[in-house]
């Protein structure tokens, strides 16, 4: 088992052809696989091996399309690190371009993700893959072209493929969210202003696509939807919850600054509980947001909730050491 490793190293460090057909030959693994179900094809591929790839396959025992234990192929490798000589040669071999992974990854998705808009061409226009293949999470190519920030290649989808900016994932996130999240800022203009994205939509838990940045702790792309592509800063969900509230129980420190000091988010403003943002915050540990909001912008610790809980209740309730530490010095 010793010699596969060392193989696999001896690729990534980029040894001759030579010097690793000997240690094949004398190990005789060109079918072994390492502890994660990586095979030697498959270390080929990711490291654009295209001579390594060419004397494996010349040994019909060679299964091309063997998994590891993630189902990944040797061709989803190269795919996804971008090798196209490597992915055309591997499909002219006879390669399975239909195969998915445990996560639903098609060639065509690690291909997007990879970044190389002329693998993609290929895989669509020569093999025609079908770009509206979701994965498990129930995104398309579409999805991964957004929240990788391959502009060029979401542009191609849309402008040349006529995919739809609008589809939504299994969790109702739509491209526009999945881009914002990412901090795919250049996508996330494009979608807006381009391409026709719903900026309304919300997901399923209610949140829109400035609470998926947010959450992602994008501070450039909350700062775009807000400060250019005119975003309503007031905002506020189902639940009351403003942006600072869902920037505070997150612990994003410099997203609660950005709200407070650049939007004007009062810290003492409130959800539907009557929880203001040093209470989320408190809610979740987390202590630099409380120094910030308490000791810098002097968020009102003497306000009860609607269920009758001040600030140490709250901290009390969630066994937060550090925090109850941190307001016994205000002898509250």
């Amino acid at each position: 088992m010793q010699i596969i490793y060392e193989i696999l190293g001896e690729i990534e460090k980029g040894a001759s052809l030579d010097d690793i057909r000997k240690l094949i030959e004398y190990g005789k693994i060109k079918n072994h696989t390492s502890e994660d179900g990586k095979t030697i094809l498959m270390s080929a591929c990711r490291w654009g091996r295209l001579d390594l790839v060419g004397f494996l396959l010349e040994d019909d025992e060679i299964f091309i399309d063997q998994k590891d234990h993630f189902g990944r192929t040797a061709l989803m490798f190269a795919a996804g690190h971008c090798h196209e000589e490597i992915v055309r040669f591997l499909i002219g071999k006879g390669a399975n371009i239909n195969l998915e992974s445990k996560r639903g990854w098609t060639v065509l998705k690690k291909a997007v993700s990879g970044g190389s808009l002329s693998i993609v061409r290929y895989l669509v226009e020569e093999c025609k893959m079908d770009i509206g293949k979701k994965s498990n999470r129930g995104a398309d190519p579409v999805f991964y072209a957004a929240e990788s920030n391959h502009l060029e290649i979401l542009k191609y989808f849309v402008e040349e493929r006529k995919a739809s900016v609008n589809q939504i994932d299994r969790h109702g996130c739509t491209v526009l969210m999945s881009a914002a999240r990412s901090g795919a800022d250049q996508v996330v203009s494009y979608l807006i202003n381009e391409a026709g994205a719903d900026r309304d939509i919300l997901c399923l838990r209610g949140m829109n696509t400035v609470m998926h940045a947010i959450e992602g702790n994008q501070l450039s792309t909350v700062s775009l939807l807000l400060d250019e592509l005119g975003y309503n800063k007031d905002y506020s969900d189902g639940d009351g919850w403003n942006y600072l509230i869902f920037a505070s129980i997150h612990g994003h420190l410099d997203m609660v600054k950005y709200l407070v000091e650049e939007c004007g988010i009062s810290v003492n403003s409130m959800s539907f509980s009557g929880s203001t943002p040093v209470m989320y915050a408190c809610l979740e540990g987390h202590l630099d947001v409380i120094k910030y909001l308490v000791e810098e912008k002097k968020a009102d610790l003497s306000i009860v909730n609607k269920d009758k809980q001040t600030i140490m209740d709250i901290a009390e309730e969630n066994q937060n050491t550090h925090v109850i530490d941190y307001f016994k010095s205000f002898s509250l």
